[in-house]
């Protein structure tokens, strides 16, 4: 009985130590790994429904402007550009802002401070993106993925084609859209699409 009593309360305080340690070391390593955990899931979304995807996207235009894509994401009707981001803490947030207000902590101090709109930023992608590579801006989504547990001011976006979206929500977000009833694209002009832009990644070529 002793021995099961030392059992039994040596559990106890490992599930104590469990509840109180586990989220903190959880969320540090989302916060440390969350390009890792979010081209992870993306690449799940890829894999089970036989899209293009190409992860970490560096091209440049004639003008040596760039621009760097987390995630370049083919599926059936439309084409989602991708960047990821981890807010530990809060937004206060409108579409179209310049500038957002970002609540979180430094050390054991609040802290508050200006970001650039990451929703504004990727529609600049998108339209350099379309600039360098001729595709067609009607096809393509543009994606700013968060943490689940990033706290944020709901607002109404009147935008068709720029999104925040949670890593809880991508796969619901991107099936609503392939299930539009709209023309596919044609699987020869992606395929080729997806080449000749995998081609001018200059990540790939300074890899090998």
């Amino acid at each position: 009985m002793i021995v099961l009593f030392i059992l039994l309360a040596i559990l106890l305080v490992v599930a104590i130590l469990f509840v109180i340690f586990f989220p903190k070391m959880h969320k540090k390593y989302l916060r440390k790994n969350y390009v890792s955990i979010y081209g992870k899931q993306i690449y799940k979304i890829a894999l089970k429904q036989d899209y293009y995807l190409i992860n970490r996207l560096l091209l440049k235009g004639n003008d040596e402007t760039s621009i760097d894509i987390d995630h370049f994401l083919c599926g059936n009707k439309y084409i989602y550009v991708i960047k990821d981001y981890y807010f530990e803490g809060g937004l206060s947030a409108k579409e179209y802002d310049r500038a957002w207000v970002y609540y979180h902590k430094s050390g054991k101090v609040e802290t508050k401070e200006k970001i650039d709109n990451p929703i504004l930023l990727n529609k600049e992608r998108v339209k350099l993106l379309c600039k360098i590579t001729d595709l067609d801006p009607s096809l393509i989504i543009s994606v700013v993925l968060i943490n689940n547990d990033c706290q944020f001011s709901k607002f109404e976006g009147d935008s068709k084609k720029d999104f925040l979206v949670t890593r809880a929500n991508l796969k619901r977000f991107i099936k609503s859209f392939e299930n539009r009833d709209i023309p596919n694209i044609k699987d020869s002009q992606l395929q080729i699409a997806v080449k000749d832009i995998a081609k001018l990644n200059e990540r790939k070529k300074h890899n090998g």
